[in-house]
């Protein structure tokens, strides 16, 4: 079961407005990094003021991390790949919030290989075994006969 707490989607809204503040904040403080020098001193005050402007907006936004609760009985063996389709569908959710692109892409592409049937399974197997058998039986054979022995 899937629990869904109160107030959820204005605290993912938040929560996505204070990540967008932190990725823009990031990409300043990077992009301020690489440049460096080349900034002009009034600019980087400019830069600087802004930062602190950014951070008192970031520090209004009333956001909460809310937690979705999934229960399960823990001899259910489809919990965990329930939990982890439900981290995937979050994740996904997120980055369309964010309005970022995926930067990997998966493409299911069937081949046109032979499907494997079933003796393609067992032959190799009853092979394995009569070959192994017949080791046994002619080393049972051999001794017996070197022994003396002849049945």
């Amino acid at each position: 079961m899937l629990t869904i707490p109160e107030g959820f989607t204005g605290s993912v809204l938040n929560m996505t407005m204070v990540n967008r503040v932190n990725i823009m904040q990031d990409t300043i403080l990077r992009l301020v990094q690489t440049a460096g020098e080349q900034i002009p001193e009034e600019m980087q005050a400019n830069i600087t003021a802004s930062m602190q402007q950014i951070n008192m907006f970031k520090q209004s936004i009333k956001a909460e991390r809310k937690t979705l609760m999934l229960e399960g009985s823990p001899d259910d063996r489809v919990l965990q790949p329930i939990e982890g389709i439900i981290n995937i569908i979050a994740s996904k959710f997120e980055t369309a919030l964010l309005n970022a692109s995926s930067t990997m892409a998966i493409k299911l592409v069937y081949s046109e290989a032979r499907q494997l049937r079933a003796v393609d399974y067992y032959l190799p197997g009853y092979i394995a075994a009569f070959i192994m058998t017949n080791g046994l039986i002619g080393f049972r054979r051999s001794s017996q006969t070197s022994t003396g022995v002849e049945s």
